[in-house]
């Protein structure tokens, strides 16, 4: 994977007011960035996950980051004439990523937290489906074998790479990083199963944090984006690939109208994708033994998650 740049300008500060969706991924996050973008007295990022604040070794790489520079300036370039409004930035790998937290604090003194957590073996399947979808896994492996080799590699030190399903299921030590640099009033924690069950009381909540009105929300229906989803047929989805690179070889051949087949494309991809290519996810389902050994994993960081917050999770089971 191409590595970032290190980010220039971060000596810099940008006295504008801001909310940065820290975290995690698979938790109900696009929609919630959707959700806050239609408010009037907030600014999005042109880009949900710009990734700015990245360190320059992250495994995550932001293609935005890359392809618009490094500068601190093309950062503000991402917001459209912010004025009084709140800038929002919902790169969700800020929690796990090491030197994030500082980056943000210097750079934008005035911005505020937000992050979501979700049942952690809940958003492990989440991940292993959004993985399978984006066929970053082989199309034959289970969620069981995920599962395994997710465990696989947190038992082992000398593994090439880090289990990245399984890490960003735990949140305790990540969380108190970010109450140490920020501090805890300026750290919104959202529940997951809250915000899919609730949203119009988890939007007004953070309109509340933001200083901004929450009566826009007054009523609010919800809708779901980024949802899992499946692949029909790994072999209807090589066959596609290989017409569109036939499709890019013949129209790259062409003198004229190469744009306006581009404009179509952009339009009808995430249509076939949709409709053709994939398929709601199916539940996801383990047996037993794999879920006891998630709990056992998942424990400590529970824990600590219950003593950090004074509270427990939503998840946590009562101790006896």
């Amino acid at each position: 994977m191409t590595k970032l740049r290190p980010a220039s300008g971060l000596d810099q500060q940008w006295q504008q007011e801001f909310l940065i969706i820290a975290g995690v991924p698979k938790a109900g996050t696009t929609s919630l960035f959707d959700y806050l973008a239609s408010h009037p007295q907030i600014c999005p990022c042109r880009s949900k996950e710009p990734g700015f604040f990245l360190p320059a070794d992250a495994p995550f790489f932001s293609k935005v980051r890359a392809a618009r520079g490094d500068s601190f300036q093309s950062y503000q370039a991402l917001f459209d004439a912010p004025g009084e409004r709140v800038c929002m930035d919902g790169s969700v790998v800020y929690l796990h990523s090491p030197g994030s937290a500082e980056g943000i604090h210097t750079a934008l003194p005035r911005a505020r937290i937000c992050v979501v957590l979700r049942e952690p073996i809940a958003r492990l399947k989440s991940f292993y489906q959004m993985g399978r979808f984006k066929r970053d896994f082989p199309p034959e492996m289970s969620l069981a074998d995920f599962v395994d080799e997710q465990l696989r590699m947190a038992a082992d030190p000398q593994a090439s790479e880090r289990p990245w399903g399984l890490v960003h299921s735990t949140y305790s030590a990540c969380l108190a990083h970010y109450f140490n640099v920020f501090g805890r009033d300026r750290v919104h924690l959202v529940w997951f199963d809250e915000l899919r069950e609730n949203p119009e009381q988890v939007l007004r909540a953070l309109c509340g944090f933001c200083g901004i009105d929450d009566g826009f929300f007054k009523d609010f229906k919800p809708y779901v984006l980024n949802e899992s989803r499946d692949l029909r047929s790994a072999g209807l989805i090589r066959g596609y690939d290989g017409l569109l690179r036939l499709a890019r070889a013949m129209a790259s051949r062409l003198p004229v109208g190469r744009e306006g087949l581009r404009r179509a494309y952009r339009r009808l991809n995430p249509w076939v994708k949709r409709t053709v290519l994939t398929r709601p996810a199916e539940h996801a389902t383990l047996d037993a033994g794999r879920v006891a050994a998630l709990q056992n994993y998942f424990a400590a960081d529970t824990a600590e998650l219950e003593r950090l917050l004074g509270r427990r999770p939503p998840w946590a089971k009562p101790t006896a």
